[in-house]
């Protein structure tokens, strides 16, 4: 054990907590201004701006999460799809994707995207070949999904992140089926992690965000993206979702033996056809997802 290094559920429960320093109670208070006198012309909090304190708390156990330098939160998990991506590309510009993404996701793209002048290329397969070979002169970003929403196919983070670094893009990532408790990115070479908030972060069925954890270099750039699509979440969801990550942790890792004991029943069943699930030893992406 490394006593150094703090756990999982360390991070979930202590890291980024809002100091009650009043009352010193053990829950973060919750600040529902939208308003607040300064002393600092600099420092003007507004939750547009991503600065109230219960947003800065949030964004710093976010960060500790991914094992990142910065976090951003959003108001849905396509919020931060949209800012997450748009912040690198401009009319002109290309991007690559893979061919297996979340629906929400891909309708941005092939509805939009053209309408921008922004050009972009899906990958016929998850080799990191495939994604390589598209890319062109103008392209800015790759752009993958791993597990992805809902084949739950896997994509080889390293390589991606390493052929993103040597053509000078932007690595991005969507990595809500997994969460941080299960894939840290950031530790593989990739730039901007995404997550819907809603599923695993969120965990409660009562909350819907998204978040962005990502480098000091890229955080600015994505913050002023999103100060202007306004995708800022609300101080209540903000406390909400505090509450929520102390146990992800714990829910995660039940929710990993449920879904083992889940699709072992359905792979021996004579009923099921086919079971897509990268923990079953079958599945062809297996290795590559334990690794």
């Amino acid at each position: 054990m490394n006593l150094k290094k703090p756990g999982i559920n360390t991070l979930c429960t202590h890291h980024g907590e809002l100091e009650d320093k009043e009352f010193h109670g053990s829950v973060s208070p919750l600040y529902m201004s939208t308003s607040y006198a300064f002393d600092d012309v600099e420092k003007k909090r507004y939750p547009r701006y991503y600065n109230t304190p219960n947003q800065e708390a949030l964004c710093k156990k976010i960060a500790g999460l991914e094992h990142a330098e910065d976090a951003l939160i959003f108001g849905s998990g396509m919020a931060a799809i949209s800012t997450g991506i748009m912040a690198f590309l401009e009319s002109g510009d290309h991007i690559v994707l893979q061919n297996l993404i979340y629906g929400g996701t891909y309708n941005l793209i092939v509805q939009h995207f053209e309408k921008f002048g922004i050009s972009y290329s899906f990958t016929d397969a998850l080799s990191p070949q495939s994604f390589e070979e598209l890319i062109q002169p103008n392209t800015k970003v790759i752009y993958i999904e791993t597990p992805s929403n809902p084949m739950l196919t896997i994509t080889d983070i390293k390589a991606i992140a390493d052929i993103s670094k040597r053509h000078g893009l932007v690595s991005v990532i969507d990595n809500t089926f997994a969460s941080p408790v299960n894939q840290n990115p950031i530790d593989l070479g990739i730039d901007v992690v995404i997550h819907s908030a809603t599923k695993y972060m969120g965990g409660h069925s009562d909350i819907c965000a998204g978040v962005i954890a990502t480098s000091k270099k890229y955080r600015d750039q994505i913050h002023a993206m999103g100060i202007r699509l306004g995708g800022s979440l609300s101080d209540f969801t903000v406390w909400l979702l505090e509450r929520s990550l102390k146990t992800m942790g714990l829910r995660v890792q039940r929710q990993n033996e449920n879904a083992m004991i889940l699709a072992e029943y359905l792979n021996e069943n004579e009923h099921i056809i086919k079971v897509y699930y990268p923990g079953l030893p079958d599945h062809p992406d297996y290795e590559l997802a334990n690794s």
